[in-house]
């Protein structure tokens, strides 16, 4: 049996749910602890809002902005260099990422895909990432199902 305390969930036990040693990653598990009051990042792994079903709101839809990334929803756009030039993206080979004149290639056209909170290229099905799991400088478009901007 569980009860919400403030920001806490307290087990009738006396320990408190938390993010396992508070690392804010996918897919990471969820245990109870003794309560952590530092207020840094492991009191926050303790932290919970709840959110009753009836009162979410809904997700942006085709169209609509989505005001936490600032991207609408499948609406194509192109990204284009400040420099003098002013060149766009572009897909290369599939995967790398590069700049080049504008040419009207659907491999310059992009779109905010609400699901996997990620920017795709028309040209493949393919989330727009870091490369090496952000160990490296370069971008690329990597096949997942949820970008990684590490």
């Amino acid at each position: 049996m569980f009860k919400l305390e403030g920001t806490h969930v307290k087990s009738v036990t006396g320990f408190y749910i938390e993010v396992k040693d508070a690392l804010d990653r996918e897919s990471q598990p969820i245990q109870v602890f003794n309560k952590i009051d530092d207020g840094e990042k492991h009191g926050l792994g303790q932290e919970w809002d709840l959110v009753y079903a009836d009162e979410y709101p809904d997700e942006p839809t085709k169209g609509e902005l989505n005001e936490e990334f600032g991207l609408y929803v499948e609406r194509d756009f192109y990204i284009v260099s400040n420099q003098s030039s002013h060149k766009y993206m572009q897909v290369v080979n599939n995967r790398d990422m590069v700049v080049k004149t504008r040419n009207g290639r659907k491999e310059q056209v992009f779109y905010f895909d609400q699901k996997r909170k990620a920017i795709i290229p028309r040209s493949v099905n393919k989330s727009v990432e870091i490369k090496n799991s952000g160990k490296n400088k370069e971008m690329i478009v990597y096949n997942n199902s949820y970008s990684h901007w590490w």
